[in-house]
């Protein structure tokens, strides 16, 4: 079975560089898990019309990059197989 490469990412209110990393990564990645914490300039919406290639993960800012760190290893988690690799 080949490798699964999986780009994560948290942010928040940083479209413009979300878009930049996006566009370096998807082209050698399978997936892309975007964990936004909040955004209000447009990047959750954004990151919607990036599906299936990108999963988006919403969630409340609570001043926890632990809480933000542990949202997109769930994800991962739901998507991976044992030649998953996060990067």
């Amino acid at each position: 079975m080949p490798v699964q490469l999986v780009y994560a990412q948290m942010e928040q209110d940083r479209m413009e560089s979300v878009k930049r990393n996006l566009e370096r990564v998807l082209p050698y990645v399978d997936r892309a898990v975007i964990v936004d914490n909040g955004s209000t300039d447009g990047t959750r919406e954004w990151l919607e019309t990036l599906k299936p290639k990108v999963i988006p993960v919403f969630r409340v800012w609570n001043d926890s990059f632990v809480g933000g760190r542990n949202a997109y290893l769930r994800a991962v988690d739901e998507i991976a197989t044992d030649e998953t690799v996060i990067c």
